[in-house]
């Protein structure tokens, strides 16, 4: 898989990158992926490469998450 026009916001806590994040994804036809919701919106993605992104999508309950 490769990413081309790929957008990171990042903030500090209550800074609005939520909602700039809709927007964005609203304005330009993108993917909004959601808090903790790229493991159901994307699940193409290989979880030995991407395993940051794809590791809230197998947890079976709370002890799961280490």
């Amino acid at each position: 898989m490769s990413f081309e026009n790929v957008c990171f916001i990042t903030g500090t806590a209550c800074a609005r990158k939520s909602d700039m994040v809709h927007l964005m994804a609203e304005k330009h036809g993108g993917i909004d992926c959601g808090e903790n919701d790229h493991g159901q919106l994307l699940p193409e993605l290989c979880k030995e490469e991407f395993h940051v992104l794809t590791r809230s999508r197998d947890l079976e309950d709370g002890h799961d998450f280490t």
